[in-house]
């Protein structure tokens, strides 16, 4: 049973008129030290111990760090560090990561003790990638991702409402996932992620997401057959072009094309949705961007 009072942890966010939440959900940042310092940054771990759990790990195996570091503060709430980079050259002995998620960590004060001592000791190179989350407010089933580039695409079915679409190369700049929240976290009421890997300078051509729920049987079905097709279909390429048109026939702010159309189009359109809607569901470049430099301040 789902607890009725439970809902998401957030650090520095922001709700947008639509209740969208966009925040900083996980981040990973390099650094570099020699022997000593690290093992300075692991002792103030083992002797500061309060509230938290801590678990070693070694491997000798290549392309892997040779410490692994995981430090528990509660339940599913980590901070991971790795170590010695077995990686053939030399000065990749002395790199290492810090992985978290702010949303979680930054809740518990022992946190922010541990990461200041990190700061102390280590050399901190940059952020090798962070995730952007969008928390969407509508049921998963609800929601149709259109794809466009020549990206990895999978798709995770074990339910209409249970399914997981990843786009791009995980854990690479412009992975996308997009899932169920409610499921994941327990929640009752019903929430989207759309979950977005950057590094500290590149854009993403994001996809389109639309909102299904007000739409009639034939375009829904549309929409989901567009949203399940690979991006080099030739009926995917028509429908791309002709969904938006659609949506946008209904906006408060008609695209040029849908002032070229004509009245005989314009009128078989509005027949054939009835009635008036906006189905693209608006993500703000604005609002990532402000969550972008965030997470780019957090080793200021």
């Amino acid at each position: 049973m789902k607890d009725t009072t439970k809902s998401l942890l957030y650090t520095l966010h922001i709700v947008d008129i639509n209740n969208i939440t966009y925040s900083l959900d996980n981040i990973r940042i390099t650094f570099e030290a020699d022997t000593k310092a690290f093992q300075a940054l692991i002792d103030h771990v083992f002797i500061e111990t309060q509230s938290r759990t801590i678990k070693e790990k070694k491997s000798a195996n290549p392309c892997k760090y040779f410490y692994h570091y995981t430090i528990s503060y509660g339940p599913d709430v980590t901070l991971t560090i790795g170590y010695s980079f077995n990686g053939g050259k030399s000065y990749q002995r002395e790199r290492g990561y810090l992985e978290f998620n702010p949303n979680k960590l930054f809740h518990f004060p022992q946190f922010y003790k541990d990461f200041e001592a990190a700061k102390k000791h280590l050399n901190i190179l940059g952020i090798k990638r962070y995730d952007v989350a969008i928390d969407i407010p509508i049921p998963r089933e609800n929601i149709a991702m259109i794809r466009t580039g020549k990206k990895e695409y999978e798709l995770i079915h074990k339910s209409h409402s249970n399914k997981t679409e990843y786009f791009g190369k995980r854990n690479h700049m412009g992975f996308i996932k997009l899932y169920n929240k409610s499921i994941e976290a327990g929640l009752q009421k019903p929430l989207t992620r759309f979950e977005i890997t950057y590094d500290t300078e590149s854009t993403v051509e994001l996809p389109m997401l639309f909102d299904t729920t007000n739409l009639p049987p034939k375009i829904q079905a549309m929409v989901e057959a567009l949203a399940t097709n690979s991006y080099n279909d030739k009926e995917a390429k028509k429908l791309l072009k002709d969904i938006p048109t659609m949506c946008a026939l209904f906006s408060n702010n008609p695209s040029p094309a849908i002032d070229a159309l004509s009245v005989y189009k314009k009128k078989g359109l509005k027949v054939l949705v009835k009635d008036k809607l906006d189905c693209e569901i608006p993500i703000s470049i604005v609002y990532i961007n402000y969550i972008r430099n965030y997470a780019k301040h957090l080793i200021d």
